[in-house]
């Protein structure tokens, strides 16, 4: 398949995460954003966190960061909030979605970020390695 967009690797993780059925809204969001509507816990909002070029390498690698937020209203019977978070490592850790450039997804951080009114929210970032073609004259 070659290497993917970030568009690309951002709508797998939505994907994954429906595939899931714990979560009744899953969408992709620009970073630091979450929709005006009405939102149906659980949710989880995924964006594009950041990248870095990696030194030494024979072509260019870039190590991305995509970010999972996991919201719950707690006074939701059923469903842990432990379950989602985990619910969410579990199936995106370890995940190429199907690309041939890229390592498998490693989730790197799980954070409390909002605890108030019955929300609670933990951010998961994840990161993942893209492998680019070599450019002419490419030296590092």
């Amino acid at each position: 398949m070659g290497t993917p967009t970030l568009r690309e690797i951002e709508d797998k993780i939505v994907e994954t995460l429906n595939g899931t059925g714990d979560f009744n809204f899953v969408i992709s969001i620009p970073k630091g954003e979450k929709p005006l509507k009405t939102i149906v816990h659980p949710a989880a909002f995924v964006y594009f966190e950041s990248d870095v070029l990696q030194a030494n390498k024979t072509r260019p690698v870039y190590t991305n960061y995509f970010a999972v937020i996991i919201e719950h209203f707690i006074g939701k019977n059923g469903i842990d909030t432990y379950y989602l978070i985990d619910k969410a490592r579990d199936v995106l850790q370890g995940n190429k979605f199907g690309f041939s450039d890229i390592t498998p997804m490693l989730c790197e951080k799980r954070n409390l970020v909002v605890f108030e009114e019955g929300i609670i929210e933990y951010l998961l970032i994840f990161s993942v390695d893209t492998y680019l073609p070599v450019p002419l004259g490419w030296r590092r």
